[in-house]
């Protein structure tokens, strides 16, 4: 028996036609029924229609992910090409040869037997190109399901890709955007501190200018008072009807952890609501004062007076005498857009009292 029907390999015996077949005269009839013929045609189209050029934008597609040493789409994809170039050789020849055959018949052989070669070395011969086109077809149809499982999964892992690049996007998105929400938050912080420092080094500066005039009108000479006002501690009317919406006493900014200190009372109520003298007595100040607006101190003997701050369209001068509840001014508007209020201080020998220990 020939040796060329008697070695086999899986990964050889594709390249090259047996030696036997290619001895064949040109005349004789070829040993493949038409429907092997047709698989085997049908394995090349396949091949180089489609698996082909599939595999090619596999091996693509993974040489652009990295290291390709350790890349296994790439490593197998181009194991595959190599395959299926060494596959369409072997059809190409083996169709080709089949086709200068002429028909297609296995049962031909035995037929077109010349009587001087052995007949059962021609059927060794016929088997063997049965079990080698048998072969053929079937890794053909399990190469086909192979690659078919690996479309799968390359098509599952690039789901899955495109899935994590989405939500990487996504909070890639959303971090920024707690970024920027972040820094406009500390820029509104800071604006606002800012504001605030400003706002109590304004408090304490008026404070003290307040304090310095109260020094200076003091000392100005007074008629003695008739009545003295601390025998009545505790039981004088209100300047003006509102609600308090500012105590004596420390003022606490929870937000920036600040302490102001207010020497009054401020007290809501509405724009030009008259304001009266909660007790006689004499008109040291009546005009503008930075940050009281309109102000008005008046003198009640003894080193007590009482301040009337943000005052609308005063009707006493300095040194006119007035009576305990005689209208004095009205009440001005708040600042910024807000509701008028008047700002009540009463002082003791120049100290700031509670003024609420004063009236009932």
């Amino acid at each position: 028996m020939s040796k060329a029907f008697t070695k086999e390999s899986d990964g050889d015996d594709e390249d090259d036609l047996p030696e036997e077949m290619g001895g064949l005269p040109v005349t004789a009839k070829n040993y493949m029924t038409p429907e092997g013929f047709g698989r085997m045609r049908e394995e090349l189209n396949t091949l180089m229609r489609k698996e082909r050029p599939d595999v090619v934008k596999v091996v693509t597609w993974a040489a652009g992910n990295g290291d390709r040493s350790e890349n296994g789409d790439y490593i197998y994809g181009k194991k595959r090409l190599r395959e299926i170039d060494r596959r369409v050789r072997y059809l190409s020849k083996r169709l080709v040869a089949l086709y200068r055959l002429g028909g297609l018949s296995y049962v031909r052989l035995f037929l077109a037997i010349d009587q001087r070669r052995d007949p059962l070395e021609a059927m060794s011969m016929l088997s063997y190109l049965v079990a080698r086109d048998a072969r053929a077809v079937s890794r053909f149809q399990n190469a086909k399901q192979q690659l078919s499982l690996r479309y799968f999964d390359l098509a599952d892992r690039q789901r899955r890709l495109g899935a994590m690049r989405r939500v990487v996007e996504d909070r890639r998105r959303a971090v920024a955007a707690a970024r920027l929400e972040q820094e406009r938050l500390v820029s509104s912080l800071r604006s606002e501190e800012t504001t605030s420092a400003q706002s109590l080094a304004e408090l304490e500066e008026k404070a003290s200018r307040l304090e310095r005039l109260i020094t200076v009108l003091s000392r100005q000479q007074r008629l003695g008072a008739t009545n003295d006002i601390r025998t009545v501690q505790g039981a004088l009317a209100w300047p003006v009807e509102g609600k308090v919406i500012e105590h004596f006493g420390k003022q606490v900014n929870a937000k920036f952890s600040t302490i102001t200190q207010s020497n009054g009372l401020k007290i809501a109520a509405a724009p030009g609501s008259a304001v009266r003298a909660v007790f006689g007595g004499t008109v040291l100040f009546s005009q503008w004062f930075k940050g009281y607006g309109n102000l008005i101190v008046l003198d009640h003997g003894n080193r007590v007076f009482s301040l009337y701050g943000n005052l609308k369209a005063p009707a006493v001068a300095v040194g006119d005498r007035v009576a305990t509840g005689q209208p004095i001014a009205g009440v001005g508007e708040g600042e910024g857009g807000q509701a008028g209020y008047l700002y009540f201080e009463v002082r003791n020998d120049n100290r700031p009292e509670d003024p609420q220990k004063w009236l009932r």
